[in-house]
């Protein structure tokens, strides 16, 4: 795991209060207004050479998120910083001119790489799009020596996706965003599709091109594992909603939120001896067609009170660099050191 010495005054990329509602029309724009609200108020920043991770059940809002933060897709609601300056306002071509320094990987290598294009093609055209070099063969030897950083053989230059492993095509993918030199990666899911041991492999040439291009990510994933190995920081979302964010060694040795044990007690122990109680949530995910009222978790979660009901939780920092937005957090943790004391007594 990472050590993350970061600290608040090298933030180069912030969300603040960020919604999607789908289905919403532009004209009513306010909170509550029907629609399946994907994303509710979101807001975490990102810092220079930091990988700063989403983590959460699937259709919890975290690849919307993950493209709003491109304007991929509009949000309903909120603002996006990059180095303290909004981006909402940016008109097409000044967006576009933008994202040479803050580019994407998708969960999915094969549909994202153009077919008809040689892998070749694919790398040196973003640097010909931003006009960040002369002409197309500058491009494409830039192009050759990434690829062959990222582990593609020369003679497989002028070969076309389909002709590649699932691995390989994610090794084109981050090559063909690392190429302009982004500040910040967006990497959804990037290692979701691929087999266990090429993931390791695939997670380490991206910790390997952090160090070397100074690059930020924004990580997301399900896979709790992969996270704990790659983040500096981790922001758990449930139904839209982040519910609690800390330092990764931190979230891991002490989850505060009832929905971040019940995540992290999923997670296999490598180690048969350790025994570990699973915690088992009833009911089902809330629609969100239909948002519930007051706290998101509420409908699921064994602490609730009708407090829950009917308030949504404040985001408060519970100490420093965790935060929450739990309203029992203070009586669950006691419960459970009461409970953990009375079972080794």
């Amino acid at each position: 795991m990472k050590q993350n010495k970061k600290t608040e005054d090298n933030v180069i990329f912030e969300v603040k209060n960020l919604s999607k509602v789908f289905g919403v029309k532009k004209a009513d724009r306010k909170k509550g207004s029907g629609g399946i609200r994907a994303v509710n108020d979101v807001s975490f920043a990102i810092r220079e050479k930091e990988t700063f991770a989403l983590v959460g059940e699937s259709g919890c809002g975290k690849s919307t998120t993950g493209r709003m933060a491109l304007r991929l897709i509009e949000p309903t609601e909120g603002d996006i910083f990059y180095h303290e300056k909004s981006i909402m306002q940016l008109k097409s071509g000044e967006m576009r001119a933008l994202r040479k320094n803050m580019q994407m990987v998708f969960q999915d290598p094969y549909s994202s790489l153009n077919p008809r294009k040689s892998i070749l093609s694919i790398v040196a055209e973003p640097l010909l799009i931003h006009n960040m070099v002369e002409n197309k063969k500058q491009a494409e030897e830039q192009a050759k020596e990434l690829l062959c950083r990222v582990g593609i053989r020369e003679d497989q230059f002028d070969r076309y996706p389909h002709e590649f492993s699932g691995g390989q095509k994610q090794r084109i993918s981050m090559a063909r965003a690392i190429i302009t030199k982004p500040e910040i990666i967006i990497c959804d899911e990037p290692v979701s599709a691929l087999d266990v041991s090429i993931q390791a492999q695939v997670l380490n040439l991206l910790r390997e091109l952090q160090e070397e291009y100074r690059v930020s990510y924004l990580f997301i994933s399900h896979d709790m594992s992969v996270v704990k190995y790659i983040s500096d920081r981790v922001a758990v979302m449930y139904l839209g909603t982040i519910v609690e964010e800390a330092a990764t060694e931190d979230l891991f040795a002490n989850p505060l939120h009832p929905y971040t044990q019940a995540l992290l007690s999923a997670v296999p122990e490598a180690d048969p001896d350790i025994k570990k109680e699973r915690i088992v949530l009833y009911g089902e995910i809330p629609s969100p067609m239909n948002f519930p009222s007051g706290c998101p978790f509420h409908t699921r979660c064994a602490y609730a009170t009708e407090h829950c009901n009917d308030f949504r939780p404040a985001r408060v920092e519970v100490k420093e660099g965790h935060f929450l937005a739990c309203h029992h957090w203070e009586r669950i943790r006691q419960s459970q050191r009461k409970e953990q004391e009375e079972s080794h007594g």
